[in-house]
């Protein structure tokens, strides 16, 4: 018992040891630095989606199904408080075999999906659910087995 105690305030002397007094850690996820007027400033560049899981081909196991997408150049806004149209902001509509989830989420599921094959598109969408122009989408093919 004892040495299992001395162990431990080994342990601890040891760790706290890494950190230099007064060391900061950096702000959590990115800073973002207000421009000259203040006012919104949409990214720049060409608007992208891809999706990342399910890859084409695959065959899940499940009767339900994540999915997960990459988002570039485009500012995922909330659906809620966001009405007006803005470039390069809105949200992703994800069309699953009919079924369809509109979010600002790069991570959703879709439960109770029959077992056989499926086709899966997302596609990004001004604030208003209007398309952008040109469309920016992606799809895949996979399938569910038991």
């Amino acid at each position: 018992m004892k040495i299992t105690l001395v162990m431990l305030l080994v342990a601890v002397i040891l760790i706290a040891g890494c950190v230099e007094e007064g060391e900061k850690l950096p702000p959590p996820g990115p800073v973002i630095q207000p421009n000259d007027t203040g006012l919104y400033q949409p990214p720049s560049g060409t608007p992208d989606i891809k999706i990342i899981s399910p890859k084409e081909g695959d065959t899940i196991q499940l009767s339900a199904v994540g999915i997960r997408v990459n988002v570039t150049n485009f500012r995922l806004a909330d659906i809620a408080n966001n009405r007006a149209n803005k470039q390069n902001e809105g949200h992703i509509h994800y069309l699953l075999d009919g079924m369809e989830k509109k979010t600002p989420l790069t991570i959703v599921s879709f439960i109770d999906v029959p077992f056989g094959d499926h086709v899966l598109r997302v596609e990004l969408v001004n604030n208003d659910h209007s398309l952008l122009s040109p469309r920016i989408y992606d799809t895949v093919r996979f399938s569910t087995a038991r």
